[in-house]
This record gives C-alpha cells, sequence and structure tokens, in this order.
C-alpha cells in the first residue's frame, strides 16, 4: 500500500509543480523594459552607427558591360549583378535600368 501512496505524492507534487510554480517562471507582465542603466549608454552608442547602403541608378547603352559599368561606378560586377537579381550577364539591354550600389557610409569609427 506505500508504495501506491508514494506514487499518489508523487504525481500530485508533479501537478502542483505544472500547474502553479512553472508558468512562474515565464514572465508574462513586465513592467519595466529598459536596460540596466549599466548598458544603456553602450546601447545608445550603437544606434548612432548605423551603415547605409546607397544606390544610384544607371541606363545602359549601347556597348555597355557589367564589367565596364563596374568600372565606371568604382564597384565589383558581383555587386551590380547581385543588387539587380542577374542570372546572366549577357542578357543586359540598352535602355534597362540597373540599380547601381555606391558606397557604404557610416558614422562606426575604426577601432
Amino acid at each position: 500500500m506505500k508504495p501506491l501512496i508514494r506514487k499518489e505524492i508523487v504525481c500530485v507534487v508533479i501537478i502542483f509543480l505544472t500547474a502553479y510554480v512553472l508558468p512562474g517562471c515565464a514572465t508574462y507582465n513586465r513592467p519595466n523594459t529598459e536596460p540596466p542603466s549599466r548598458f544603456k549608454k553602450e546601447l545608445d552608442s550603437l544606434k548612432s552607427d548605423r551603415i547605409i547602403q546607397e544606390f544610384t541608378r544607371y541606363t545602359v547603352k549601347k556597348g555597355d558591360t557589367i564589367w565596364r559599368i563596374a568600372q565606371t561606378y568604382g564597384v565589383s560586377p558581383d555587386k551590380i549583378i547581385e543588387a539587380n537579381h542577374i542570372k546572366n550577364t549577357s542578357d543586359i539591354r540598352p535602355g534597362q535600368q540597373l540599380i547601381i550600389p555606391v558606397s557604404f557610409k557610416g558614422t562606426r569609427k575604426a577601432p
């Protein structure tokens, strides 16, 4: 009879833990969502360090190649191909508009 009582007590304890204790471990109501003050200054400094990629548009002319356009703008041909989702570089046509990723600018200082 004693082993049966132990099993019942274990079941009751497990049910109690599952129903009352474990849900309390999760934080549902978070009144203060601000970071601790020791991290706030560092987090604020990271917000201003944005890296922005600028683009320009280029209209393809007769005889243009991705390589020549890339050399003109000082970017790699791969960047132009990626920005325009070009599958076959010989498929560019005069009059087609291409997006040229010009440069990266940011306020982040080198370490």
